[in-house]
């Protein structure tokens, strides 16, 4: 058996690592266009996906987006790793959403349990965030679809912009593969 028989290949882990698509922003996914992916449920994080740092409720804006999936028959469950006691509750009730914290993303489980509450297959759950190492890396651990979103609020911290710019080249790679679509 050689050295490198049980190393995960380099393009597998790319793979983990590269979303399937781009938005800017999450009111940009567009329900009918997720019913043409085959999606049928959204694990959806919270900060700086739908809630600033700062905001403690979502803006009317992700509340009138979150109707349009509801509407359009899209199931959606909050998966966060946040540890902050009333955060997520507060802002799942505002949506009225079930929701999972300390999910500990990029670990798989999270977002399995998000299918089971959802009652469907990973592969027909989109999970939508704002981060490569985290929310993109644990769904496609987990057989689902990954979509980014860039954030919603800026963090100052230096560690926030370090991250951020480790994160870049995988957005820009899986921008420029979609050829446009959507981003």
């Amino acid at each position: 058996m050689s050295a490198t028989a049980n190393k995960t290949p380099v393009h597998s882990l790319m793979a983990c690592l590269l979303p399937d698509a781009v938005f800017d922003k999450v009111t940009d996914i567009k329900a009918d266009w997720l019913i043409d992916q085959e999606i049928i449920g959204v694990a959806l994080d919270v900060d700086n996906t739908i809630a600033k740092y700062s905001e403690s409720l979502p803006a009317p804006e992700i509340v009138r987006w979150m109707e349009s999936l509801r509407n359009a028959g899209i199931r959606t469950v909050i998966v966060s790793n946040s540890r902050k006691e009333n955060r997520v509750p507060d802002i799942s009730r505002a949506l009225g959403l079930p929701y999972i914290v300390k999910a500990g993303k990029p670990s798989r489980k999270g977002f399995l349990r998000a299918a089971e509450i959802i009652g469907t297959e990973p592969e027909h759950i989109a999970a939508i965030g704002d981060q490569i190492f985290t929310d993109v890396l644990g769904a496609k651990r987990a057989g689902c679809k990954a979509y980014i979103v860039y954030p919603r609020g800026i963090n100052e911290s230096p560690w926030f912009s370090v991250r951020r710019w480790i994160e870049t080249p995988f957005i820009r790679i899986a921008s420029k593969s979609m050829k446009g679509e959507p981003r």
